[in-house]
């Protein structure tokens, strides 16, 4: 019921919206003519994502994803930097054409180079390929040539940009690096010297010779001083046996032969003499001299029983002082070694500190060698897919897209106007608009008569006047809305 509606407005209205439909079509006609054309070049650029060290070969941690990478390339595209660097490769404050453009402004225009940063960043649009690290970088002017200059010049100045990027950090670590360098080989020569100072005061080198033989001295005066003292222990024993008074029965004395050659000859004298003694008495002559010989036999047994102890306690005293050397040799070779083990102690920490400059040096070396390589390579990771041609046609405006979209505006505001006139002055079409117009409801409607002519309802009764048709409602007739003529007689 609405649509039907509306399409009776749009019908009593179709007028007024072919004029705004014809308006708008026609401006926007002559808008395409009017307007500026504007021509796009287009440039693409392969970038190849940074997996290896281009000096040390190794792979490069490539932080966030691909999609975060090729943003900030776009937004180092569009930055200031690059646009700064394509007015100056291609001489754009120096075009007439854009000078007269920017003289046009009037006072208030600004520098030149502020007006033609702003101009190229809104001229120019960057979108990435949909499966590829590829960027599409398309510049809009009036000029096509012009455009495909600076399209051109965008891509050039980008390649330079990330080239100035990467070497200018290389070029400052590579000069932070050198000065480390100086600076660790200087700690190296000082720590150097201070070992051979160290290793000249105290006599001994980098080996472990030295080391190695007074560990080895050390043991052998050990080994040797518990040999003494066991021998010295046994010599007090025999000693302190000694002075027991049980001379006879020390081994010395048991194995000595002259003592065995005594006792033999004690004994036969003593068999002569109780033999002897028999027969002769106490004072014969022969009885006196075998006791003189027998006393004689004893003092020499007992000289020899004093030797053979002297001999004993002499040795128990040079078995002492071998101990008493033997220590004392020994404590000295022990404070020797504890001695040369500090000093070992002491040329490791040099040495070490040695050890740590020169990995310092190597390493400050190596990171110097390798930033000064990477500040002197030319190679960048962007590759030109194709070169920005001046364009053939232009871009804008688009004169079917115009006419269509001006179609279209005018049809819907051809509609509003259609609906906004009818609420204004609303005609009565129906029982409804004469029930909203009169207040008074409508009792009933009457078909349309077939003829034009008056009608009479009754023979020879007055005609009914003729209801004039509604524009809309072809099928009915409202009684009273319209105009009478007069009744036939």
């Amino acid at each position: 019921m609405i649509l039907g509606r509306l399409l009776r407005v749009l019908g009593s209205r179709i007028g007024l919206v072919l004029a705004i439909l014809g308006v708008t079509v026609a401006a926007s006609a002559v808008g395409t003519l009017l307007s500026t054309k504007r021509y796009v070049a287009t440039t693409s650029i392969l970038l190849e994502l940074p997996s290896k060290d281009p000096v040390l070969g190794g792979a490069v941690y490539l932080q966030g994803s691909i999609n975060a990478y090729l943003a900030a390339q776009m937004e180092l595209l569009g930055s200031e930097r690059v646009i700064q660097r394509v007015i100056q490769r291609l001489a754009l404050a120096d075009d007439p054409v854009l000078r007269a453009q920017w003289s046009a402004l009037g006072p208030a225009r600004g520098p030149i180079e502020a007006w033609l940063a702003g101009r190229l960043a809104a001229d120019l649009k960057t979108e990435t390929g949909r499966d590829a690290p590829v960027i599409r970088v398309s510049v809009e002017s009036r000029d096509p040539v012009l455009a495909a200059r600076i399209a051109n010049g965008f891509v050039q100045a980008y390649v330079e940009a990330t080239l100035g990027m990467r070497a200018q950090p290389a070029r400052e670590y590579a000069a932070m690096f050198e000065a480390q360098a100086t600076d660790a080989r200087r700690q190296l020569a000082e720590a150097r010297e201070r070992l051979s100072r160290f290793q000249q005061a105290a006599g001994i080198t980098s080996s472990e010779e030295n080391r190695d033989v007074e560990s080895t001295r050390l043991q052998e005066l050990s080994s040797q001083l518990v040999q003494l003292e066991t021998a010295a222990a046994a010599g007090r024993s025999r000693e302190a046996t000694l002075r027991a008074g049980a001379r006879d029965s020390m081994p010395e004395a048991v194995g000595n032969l002259a003592l065995a050659t005594i006792r033999g000859e004690i004994g036969r004298v003593r068999g002569r003499i109780e033999e002897q003694a028999a027969r002769l008495g106490p004072s014969h002559p022969q009885m006196i001299a075998l006791q003189a010989e027998l006393a004689d036999l004893n003092r020499r047994q007992e000289v020899e029983l004093t030797r053979v102890g002297d001999s004993i306690a002499a040795e128990a005293a040079i078995s002492a002082q071998r101990v008493a050397r033997t220590r004392a040799a020994l404590d000295a070779q022990r404070n020797a070694v504890l001695g040369l083990k500090q000093q070992r102690d002491q040329l490791s920490v040099l040495q070490r500190a040695v050890d740590d400059a020169q990995k310092a040096v190597d390493l400050v070396s190596q990171r110097f060698t390798q930033t000064s390589i990477e500040a002197k390579l030319p190679l960048s990771n962007v590759s030109v897919l194709s070169s920005a041609a001046p364009p053939g046609g232009p871009a804008r405006p688009r004169p079917l897209i115009n006419l269509a979209l001006g179609a279209v505006l005018g049809l819907l505001l051809g509609l509003f106007a259609a609906i906004a006139l009818e609420r204004v002055q609303r005609p009565v079409r129906d029982a409804h608009d004469l029930l909203a117009a009169a207040g008074v409801p409508v009792l009933g409607m009457i078909g349309n008569a077939r003829s034009v002519r008056p009608q009479r309802l009754i023979e020879g009764s007055a005609t009914l006047p003729e209801v004039v048709p509604d524009a809309v409602d072809p099928e009915h007739r409202l009684l009273g809305p319209g105009p009478r003529r007069p009744a036939a007689t």
